[in-house]
């Protein structure tokens, strides 16, 4: 791409090699794009929303997600702790988010539905407040993580020690608590 900036524009094709870096793209839809060794670095997405997209080492580093909208898309390996803070909003549907990081970000303002998240790191983040509705966490490393008020009720999968992470008021269903008991290797009866 040529241009740098981009207003309430759609695309719908493969990126490969592109070198978007720099680039402000604001109120745009991308559909079924795939997204090959693109550099993002330092680019700007505002009110922007990805469906059915798929990135393949993609570089972020820097970029600005502001109130982004993520549907149906494939983001493995994505470090998510190397993006600008800055006004950080970040919401997956039904999105494989697989080994990606969100070390030390500030994610209350974000959102995650249904999304396969199993061996995400959330090491010193922040996940307050949050509805982690049917997502699938197994594996997942959860360390200094403030998860007060997190509502892990029909989530499923994950294992964390409430005496490393903030968990006052987190809502768990009887069937998760397991996950939270497991590092104590206790025998529980069914």
């Amino acid at each position: 791409m040529q241009q740098d900036s981009f207003y309430n524009e759609e695309f719908s094709k493969e990126f490969h090699d592109n070198d978007l870096a720099g680039c402000e793209l604001e109120a745009c839809v991308f559909k079924r794009c795939i997204f090959t060794n693109v550099n993002f670095s330092k680019t700007v997405f505002l009110d922007c929303e990805f469906v059915e997209c798929e990135f393949v080492n993609a570089s972020i580093c820097m970029c600005a997600w502001r109130s982004v909208t993520f549907c149906d898309c494939k983001l493995q390996g994505m470090r998510f702790d190397l993006s600008n803070t800055f006004l950080l909003e970040l919401h997956f549907d039904k999105c494989l988010l697989r080994y990606s990081s969100y070390y030390g970000l500030d994610l209350t303002k974000s959102s995650f539905n249904a999304c396969d998240m199993r061996e995400t790191e959330f090491i010193e983040a922040n996940l307050s407040g949050l509805s982690l509705d049917d997502c699938d966490l197994q594996s997942a490393a959860f360390g200094q993580t403030n998860l007060s008020k997190t509502d892990f009720s029909n989530a499923r999968g994950y294992q964390l020690n409430p005496d490393n992470n903030q968990v006052d008021q987190a809502l768990f269903s009887r069937e998760g608590l397991t996950g939270l008991v497991e590092h104590l290797n206790i025998i529980i009866k069914p």
